[in-house]
This record gives structure tokens, C-alpha cells and sequence, in this order.
């Protein structure tokens, strides 16, 4: 759904239980589709297997019943693609689930196999729904590209659980075990405090630091909490409650003929708790269950200091009359007990290669390297800068603290604009226009044809020395700031630096900070073009039509932009984040969590 290229993950569900297709149905489709590309490459990027079969009735020598199949594949996924707009992660696997009927092949596996598959398929469906990403709203692009980064550095999140075998016991958590059933389930520590459990430190927003204020939080949970601490503390025991007989629910329903529950009275790490342990509600409702059996109490024991075990039995050794366990014992308490037993039984020569080589893998620790080197100072990048000017606070939550942002499509769009510009001025072919008929984009943030703007205009016609430039530039205390430079254009030691904007004309006034970092760089970092006798610095806004907005630099402009960004630098050097309000405030992503933008916006 996400990635329609993905053509081994087409075949791999085309070829499976559902659709039951084979090579040779492959076949006439790929071949179909590589004449199709012979014919019409210049004017088409690749075909998917996606786009392959809305060609069937053109596919020569394909079976009645596999063009069948093809067919009600292609309406599911028509089906998907239209039910899985606008819905979470989560809902969107387990359509895709139902649909797929993957949940009638898990169930046609073996008893072991379909546990493990079960099990596997709620830890995903889990992950689904916990997952959220840093910036911008979970989506299902984005979660791909995460369990991707997943699997280049695995991570637990993606383990598969393996059930053993029929005559092995499965020991799970509760929460693994949601959706998965066993002839009989064995749950211990039924005891009152511990399950179900009860809680000493409750998520109050309003005395724990570490729990999201009410006022911030997107959800209605918490909205109608108590104000008196005590009556809180209630309304929180009844949550905790609620939660904890829910995991107890499922805990209680997994055996489908037999389920014991055990408790002991003594438990804790590193010192057992102070009283005997007593029986839980939990307990007491199984045990008075009609169909229950009970077998009794033991009687109190006393207290014991620590939890072990006492009186382990060695294994019986071949070698250690008393077993091994005990021959470790003797060596610890006398030093060369190892060794005459290897006299004694003819192996000495073998037993000194031995300690030899544990010894040289054990003590032979690496050179003391030090603590790593500390960073020379603090980097920001020139959009950082710019975001700084118009707005601490905004930095703040973008750069330091960060939030997530909505997704902005203009963006994006210039972001496409900027890389056609560059494949055009490094003598590429550019991609097709970029059209309004692009899903939600705003008005007034970008026009159709800003390319065709870009084509038509003098930046276009003539050759830059450098696109893209990166450069980083040093400013005072430690701050370097880095960007890129979109293009510069040099002639004869005369310089234009031009930045490119796929939008309208801007009067924001910190937008200039953007040229004055630029115009700094051209002067402090060695761009490989020359020297720079003369500079001007421009903004090209491509949006309804070409307009140029063109700054010359001499010493003063020169020394009063390096002033602006020494006085911003120090500013996110010193931790002022204080907000500055602005019509910035009315397209703001951080609105709600600021009180001043939101009395600025609420102002008439």
C-alpha cells in the first residue's frame, strides 16, 4: 500500500495460501510488462507488477482462473487503499489482516507454530500502536522507513518469540500472551499487592513532574480529574484497579481446561518482604470457583533473610568425584587443588595450555584510551538561525526541546523544486513539472510552474559555479553554523549568491538572516572559485512569477551581518528562548503550548 514498487512483497503474497498463484502465472505478466517497457521507455519510468496487472486483458497466455485470481487481488487492494485512508497504524495491519485472511492460515498451522505466529502477530499489532514518530503524524511511510532502520541495527522491538516444542512449557509475560491459548496455564504470585497489583506512585500530572500536564495533552484522559490531592489519589487507585483486573482478565483466560494459581509467603530481592504474603482477590475467586479444587495451605515458615536455593546438588562428573560444582569450591578455597588433580589423573601438560589461554583471553584487558574528546562547540543550522530570529521560543521547541511537527506539503514541494534546479544546473534532465493537483497543498506557499519561472529567468540561462554549496562557518564562542548555498554565480571575482524560493514574496525580517549568513560564508570559507571582489546577495522568489529581491555587500552590510549573527549565536549560546510574537504565531506548530502566542493570535 505504502510502497507499490515493492514487487517481491506483491509476488510474495501472490504466490502464497491466499491467491495460490505460480511461476508459470508469473510469467506471461513479466513478459508482458518488459515488451511494454521496450516499447515505451523513453516516455515511462518502470512498471510495477502493481501497475503490470491493470494490463490483464492484454496479456497474452494467462490462465481463466489466474486472470480470476489477479483480479480479486487487485480489487482487495483497491478496497485497502481506499479503507486504510485516514485510520492508525494499527487499524490499518489489522485490515489488512482480515482481509489478506492471514488470521485463517495461522490458525491452519500446527499447535506450537500457531502459537508462535499468534504471538509474533499481537507484538506487532502492539508495536503498531505504541509507535509514534519524532516530527509530524505516524503514518504508514514512515513507519516502513523506521521498522527499516530497525532491521539495519536490530532491536528488540523486532525479536521474534519461538514457542518450544509440544512437550515444553512456554513461560510468556501476560501481555505477550494476549490472543493466545493453551490446554493449561499456570499463573504464580497471586498474591494480595502483587496480583492483582496495587501502585504506591500514581501519573498525577499535578505532583509528578515526568506525566504530560492535563492542558497539553491531545487525549480526554485526565480532563476531569479532582482538585483536592485526596480525591485524586481515589480516582487514581480506581484506575489502577481497573488496568490491573483487565491484565488479570487475560491471564484467567488462556487455559482452555485447566488453570492453577499459586502464591507463596515470602518473596522480595534483596531482602524478603517483612510480613507473609496472603492470598489476592484474584486467588479467592478462582479457588471459590464451583469447578475449582483446592489443595490447601502450607503452614507459615519463618522468614528467611535472602531468597536461594539451599543444598544445590552438583551433577555427577566424569572427571570430579563430587562434581564440578564442588571441585570450583575446592579450587577457590585452595589454590592448586585444579592442578593436582590434573597430576593425578596424567593431563597436567593439557590442563597448563588451557589456563594459559583462558588466562591471556581473561586478564588481558585494553589500554586505558581515556574519555572521548569533547566537542569543540554547539552547531546550528542557518534555518536554525533564521528560526531563532524570528522566534527563541520556536527554536527552542525545534531545535533543543524538540516537538513534533505537522507535515508541511509546500515544504516539500520546495524541496522538489530545489533538487530539479540543481539536476538543472549540473546539465541533468528535470523531473515532470510539479502540478497543484498535488494532494493538500496550501495556497499561497507555492504556484504551479515555479520551475518554468526558474527556466525563463536569468539564473537560468546562465551557468553557476556552485549548487548546493555546503559550507560551516565559525562564529564567536564555539558555535558553528552550517548550511548550503543553492547557487552561486562568479565572474571575473564578481559574485551573486541567489537563494531560491518556491513561494511568494516574504516581508518576514528574519528571513534576511539567511542571505547575511550566506554573505559571511563567501567571505570566510574557500569555495574553490576564487576570490570574491564583489558580492550580492539574493532571494528569487519562483512563485507566481519571478521576483528578485537583491542586497549589494560591502564592509558595512558585511560587518553588521556578522554582528546579527554573533548577537543570535550568543543568544542560543545563553539559553534566551524567550517567544517573540509575530504573525509567525498564526502558522505556528507549537501554538498550544504557548500562552503568548495564543493571547498574540487570540487578539483582535
Amino acid at each position: 500500500l505504502a510502497r507499490p514498487e515493492d514487487t517481491p512483497s506483491a509476488l510474495q503474497i501472490l504466490l502464497g495460501s491466499r491467491y495460490r498463484l505460480g511461476l508459470a502465472d508469473i510469467a506471461p505478466v513479466t513478459t508482458f510488462m518488459s515488451r511494454f517497457m521496450d516499447k515505451y521507455r523513453d516516455e515511462y519510468l518502470p512498471m510495477t507488477l502493481i501497475e503490470g496487472l491493470e494490463y490483464l486483458d492484454e496479456v497474452d497466455g494467462l490462465r481463466d482462473d489466474a486472470a480470476l485470481r489477479y483480479r480479486h487481488f487487485l480489487a482487495t487492494y483497491r478496497l485497502l487503499l481506499a479503507e486504510t485512508q485516514g485510520t492508525s497504524l494499527v487499524e490499518t495491519a489489522r485490515l489488512i489482516l482480515d482481509h489478506t485472511k492471514a488470521w485463517a492460515d495461522v490458525e491452519a498451522l500446527p499447535q506450537v507454530a500457531r502459537l508462535t505466529a499468534r504471538l509474533n502477530l499481537y507484538r506487532f499489532l502492539d508495536l503498531a500502536e505504541e509507535w509514534s514518530p519524532l516530527r509530524g503524524r505516524s503514518s504508514l511511510p514512515a513507519f516502513l522507513d523506521y521498522l527499516d532502520a530497525m532491521q539495519e541495527e536490530p532491536a528488540e522491538e523486532l525479536d521474534a518469540a519461538r514457542l518450544s516444542g509440544e512437550d515444553a512449557v512456554s513461560l510468556v509475560t501476560i501481555h505477550r500472551a494476549k490472543g493466545l491459548e493453551w490446554e493449561a496455564v499456570a499463573i504464580p504470585a497471586v498474591t494480595k499487592g502483587s496480583f492483582p497489583g496495587t501502585s504506591q506512585m500514581f501519573p498525577d500530572p499535578e505532583s509528578q513532574p515526568s506525566v504530560l500536564p492535563v492542558q497539553f495533552r491531545v487525549d480526554e484522559r485526565y480532563r476531569d480529574l479532582p482538585s483536592d490531592p485526596e480525591d485524586r489519589k481515589d480516582y487514581f487507585r480506581v484506575e489502577n484497579a481497573i488496568q490491573e483486573w483487565r491484565v488479570a482478565y487475560v491471564a484467567a483466560t488462556r487455559a482452555k481446561s485447566h488453570l492453577m494459581v499459586s502464591g507463596a509467603y515470602w518473596y522480595g530481592h534483596p531482602e524478603t518482604n517483612q510480613q507473609p504474603k496472603q492470598p489476592s482477590e484474584l486467588f479467592d475467586l478462582v479457588r471459590d470457583h464451583p469447578a475449582s479444587i483446592d489443595t490447601g495451605f502450607a503452614s507459615v515458615p519463618p522468614r528467611p533473610e535472602i531468597l536461594r536455593h539451599e543444598g544445590e546438588v552438583s551433577t555427577p562428573d566424569p572427571v570430579f568425584d563430587d562434581g564440578w560444582l564442588d571441585a570450583l569450591a575446592a579450587e577457590l578455597a585452595e589454590k592448586g587443588h585444579a592442578s593436582t588433580t590434573a597430576q593425578r589423573l596424567g593431563v597436567e601438560e593439557a590442563h597448563e595450555k588451557e589456563v594459559a589461554m583462558w588466562s591471556d583471553r581473561l586478564f588481558r584487558l585494553p589500554e586505558d584510551v581515556g574519555a572521548p574528546p569533547e566537542p569543540d562547540g554547539r552547531a546550528v543550522s542557518v534555518t536554525g538561525l533564521v528560526t531563532y530570529a524570528g522566534c527563541p521560543k520556536q527554536f527552542y521547541w525545534s531545535e533543543v526541546d524538540r516537538l513534533p511537527r505537522r507535515r508541511n506539503e509546500a515544504a516539500v514541494i520546495g524541496t522538489e523544486i530545489h533538487r530539479r534546479i540543481e539536476l538543472a544546473q549540473k546539465g541533468n534532465v528535470a523531473f515532470e513539472e510539479i502540478t497543484r493537483q498535488v494532494y493538500d497543498v496550501p495556497d499561497g506557499d507555492a504556484s504551479p510552474g515555479a520551475f518554468q519561472t526558474f527556466q525563463s529567468s536569468r539564473f537560468s540561462e546562465a551557468k553557476a559555479k556552485r549548487v548546493e554549496a555546503p559550507f560551516t562557518l565559525r562564529m564567536s564562542r564555539a558555535l558553528d553554523v552550517r548550511g548550503r548555498i543553492d547557487a552561486i554565480y562568479a565572474e571575473d571575482g564578481n559574485w551573486e549568491v541567489v537563494d531560491f524560493k518556491s513561494g511568494r514574496p516574504s516581508s518576514d525580517p528574519a528571513r534576511l538572516v539567511q542571505l547575511e549568513a550566506y554573505a559571511v560564508a563567501c567571505h570566510e570559507v574557500d569555495f574553490e572559485i576564487g576570490p570574491c571582489e564583489s558580492l550580492k546577495v539574493t532571494f528569487a522568489y519562483l512563485g507566481g512569477g519571478l521576483h528578485e529581491e537583491t542586497y549589494d555587500v560591502d564592509e558595512d552590510w558585511l560587518a553588521g551581518a556578522r554582528d546579527h549573527l554573533d548577537q543570535l549565536g550568543n543568544g542560543i549560546l545563553e539559553e534566551k528562548f524567550e517567544p517573540t510574537t509575530s504573525q509567525r504565531c498564526h502558522r505556528c506548530d507549537f501554538l498550544q503550548f504557548c500562552a503568548a502566542g495564543q493571547r498574540f493570535v487570540s487578539d483582535p
